[in-house]
């Protein structure tokens, strides 16, 4: 006890009695291996957090990619592979107002003038 009144004096805070004598004390302690365990918890939680979130975006862009750009040039693709072997009855069928939506109206207006140019040639 004489240590603390030594470092910490009596004439200054609470917990000494009116002759200076120590009333109590309190000794707070946290072993710096469950601060390190805590923190590296946490630290995994959201390290996992933010993986799991990312992750669901990057599928959830995946998605919307196939959709919105990979089926519909797979669908041209296919139409221009056939125009190519002379199958000129398969139609491009791509509703858009994009780009996409032009190449494939491109093609479609393309394999219809090759329809007609047959058709005039064989007249």
């Amino acid at each position: 006890m004489e240590a603390i009144k030594t470092a910490y004096g009596v004439s200054s805070g609470y917990n000494y009695g009116p002759d200076g004598s120590v009333v109590g004390v309190v000794v707070v302690g946290v072993p710096s291996g469950n601060i390190d365990r805590i923190a590296l918890h946490r630290s995994l939680a959201v390290i996992g957090l933010l993986t799991a979130v990312f992750t669901a975006f990057f599928i959830a862009a995946n998605i919307m990619m196939k959709r919105s750009v990979i089926r519909p040039l797979t669908k041209i693709t296919s139409v221009a592979e056939a125009v190519s072997q002379g199958d000129l009855d398969t139609k491009v069928e791509v509703d858009r107002n994009d780009e996409i939506g032009q190449l494939a109206h491109a093609l479609e207006l393309m394999r219809r003038s090759v329809v007609t140019m047959l058709r005039q040639a064989r007249k």
